[in-house]
């Protein structure tokens, strides 16, 4: 979802309205260009992913070479997980942004950017602080301990990931605009400052190296999506991105400093054994750590949003509307409102 998202967006805008028909002629003139530049951003986009990998081992003594890859590789893809969230977020509000800027209604547009991204946060970065606090213990669990080594660099490539969330719904926007030849060239240097730093940090900080500079370059290509999203949309990062992400900052300082105590749970769990069935279950266990500290760093995060006002009334109406698909019982829902109401801000 995370990868098409952007893409279904630039043409929805384009699309006809009911009962009407688009010419065959205009149909080729219009999607044919889309088509070239979006084969390009998506080849683009797959040699950066690789390129990385290609460098370590052309730089790398060839005797560590393929085991620094495996670990890279797995620590790198396990961090990109966390793209599902904004990707979710994105397939919602994506359609409603497409059509307010096919009617060139900026504000609601705007309006609609502010609510998306406080999602976009609220979902994705407890589920980050943890994969960065606890980044070497999912390596183990899922992979061995043969993987530990690659936590620094999942932490590091994670903050890329940061990047990329936080300004995804700018990529929405312009894309929605059908801006893709902008796009085009913001992935460009993206991949070019990507290469360049790979080259100069591999063989200074070997894997960890490429993971800073993935994120390097994720974070020069949020500061070019910021740039164009006021430019061009008019939209500035509201108060309440930064708030969430202050409240995310002291949620990983938090899970830090509680992971000693974590670990040390963690350790006292017995091995069940040293069969196939044994390691499984006793891995599982282990995870069933991980995830007890994820409802925490959610539980935490949540509570310092409050604190902070991080939320607006539309919050509460997407929430709503949300629970109603689901089918939350009608208490719980209204618990759940109550208490995001004292989290919203007051409007000047």
């Amino acid at each position: 979802m995370a990868v098409f998202a952007p893409h279904i967006a630039r043409n929805y805008s384009s699309l006809p309205a009911a009962g009407e028909t688009l010419p065959l002629r205009e149909l080729v003139r219009e999607i044919a260009p889309f088509g070239l530049v979006l084969s390009a951003i998506q080849l683009i986009s797959t040699l950066i992913s690789y390129s990385d990998r290609a460098i370590l081992g052309y730089l790398l003594p060839p005797a560590t070479a393929n085991e620094t890859i495996a670990v890279y590789s797995l620590a790198v893809t396990l961090a990109m997980n966390i793209m599902v969230f904004p990707g979710a977020v994105g397939g919602i509000f994506m359609p409603l942004i497409s059509r307010l800027v096919g009617m060139n209604d900026m504000d609601s547009v705007r309006k609609v950017m502010g609510t998306a991204q406080r999602w976009t946060l609220f979902l994705t970065l407890p589920f980050a602080v943890v994969m960065t606090a606890f980044a070497g213990e999912m390596l183990v669990v899922l992979y061995g301990q043969s993987y530990a080594g690659g936590a620094a660099a999942m932490s590091i490539f994670m903050l890329g990931m940061f990047f990329s969330f936080f300004t995804q719904v700018i990529a929405l926007a312009l894309a929605g605009m059908r801006l893709v030849n902008l796009e085009f060239k913001i992935v460009l240097a993206m991949g070019t400052l990507n290469v360049v730093l790979n080259f100069l940090l591999v063989p200074l900080l070997g894997m960890d190296g490429s993971a800073l500079a993935s994120a390097a370059s994720f974070g020069v290509s949020a500061l070019l999506f910021c740039h164009y999203g006021w430019k061009l949309a008019g939209f500035r990062m509201p108060s309440a991105a930064y708030k969430m992400v202050f409240a995310g900052a002291v949620t990983l300082v938090l899970l830090f400093l509680l992971r000693p105590i974590v670990l040390s749970a963690a350790s006292a769990v017995p091995s069940l054994g040293t069969g196939e069935e044994g390691v499984y279950l006793t891995k599982g266990i282990r995870f069933g750590f991980i995830g007890l500290i994820a409802a925490f760093s959610g539980a935490a995060f949540a509570l310092f949003c409050l604190f902070l006002k991080c939320f607006e009334q539309e919050d509460i109406d997407v929430m709503r509307k949300a629970a109603k698909r689901v089918k939350m019982p009608p208490q719980l829902l209204a618990v759940a409102e109550r208490a995001m109401l004292l989290g919203v801000s007051e409007k000047k």
